[in-house]
């Protein structure tokens, strides 16, 4: 079933990520960074990683105010990360420490809101960093 309870299918393609939205940070590959999550679908999305040994993408939402940023709401490059620890917190949020792996640009919806069709970027596409600034750059495109 996928509704608000339970968010995230049971298998996900190999091209199907579940994406957790960041309002105020970017994490780059090979950095690790303090997350905290808290909404449902990122809840979920995360828990899903977890149980599935699987990656997880991390993307800087356009909005930081936006409660539940659809897919068009997102910057499209993101960064594919293993969770290296977690520890539930308060009522429904989880504290985890990630890592990032690569790159990744998200190419369209899937059934489950909190997931996304991906594909892994070998290289930075040239005309993104030009502006100095991760968040800036993807506010223009």
């Amino acid at each position: 079933m996928n509704d608000d309870t339970n968010p995230v299918p049971a298998l996900l393609a190999d091209d199907v990520v579940g994406i957790v939205p960041m309002r105020n940070v970017v994490l780059f590959p090979h950095v690790l960074m303090p997350v905290t999550v808290g909404r449902p679908k990122s809840v979920a999305a995360l828990r899903h990683a977890l149980a599935a040994k699987a990656v997880l993408g991390i993307v800087l939402q356009k909005d930081p105010k936006a409660d539940d940023p659809g897919l068009d709401e997102l910057c499209e490059i993101g960064t594919l990360a293993n969770i290296v620890q977690h520890r539930d917190a308060d009522v429904g949020q989880i504290h985890a420490i990630c890592q990032g792996l690569q790159r990744v640009r998200l190419l369209g919806r899937t059934a489950s809101r909190c997931c996304a069709r991906r594909r892994k970027l070998a290289h930075a596409p040239r005309n993104r960093w030009t502006t100095g600034s991760a968040a800036s750059s993807c506010m223009s495109s």
